[in-house]
């Protein structure tokens, strides 16, 4: 996926929304800085290695923090979206080689 590449040139990984608070914080930037046009960006999530398991970019497992839209089956879809509307946001899983936006997390350690 090109977003994971972009998003590694720069030091970084697609964001990955391991809590409430990140969630949160994610939503409201987003709808400050995109208005009401853009609506779904790829996070660091994904089960391109094994079917219905899911992880983050940096390895570890999904965990008990979740914000799926539906429990439908996905076999043809692998990446994680953030789907956003005015009052929520909301996991979605999608084709991996769909472009859209993404979300990068950097480190915050000042090296880029």
């Amino acid at each position: 996926m090109a977003a994971k590449q972009a998003c590694q040139d720069e030091g970084g990984t697609l964001a990955m929304i391991k809590d409430e608070a990140t969630q949160t914080f994610l939503r409201a930037h987003l709808r400050s800085t995109s208005g009401h046009r853009q609506r779904s960006y790829w996070i660091g999530l994904d089960d391109q290695n094994t079917e219905g398991t899911f992880l983050w970019n940096d390895g570890t497992p999904l965990g008990d923090y979740d914000k799926f839209r539906s429990d439908a089956p996905n076999e043809s879809r692998d990446c994680v979206t953030l789907w956003r509307s005015r009052r929520r946001a909301r996991w979605d899983i999608k084709d991996c080689n769909t472009r859209r936006p993404y979300i990068c997390q950097l480190s915050g350690n000042g090296d880029k």
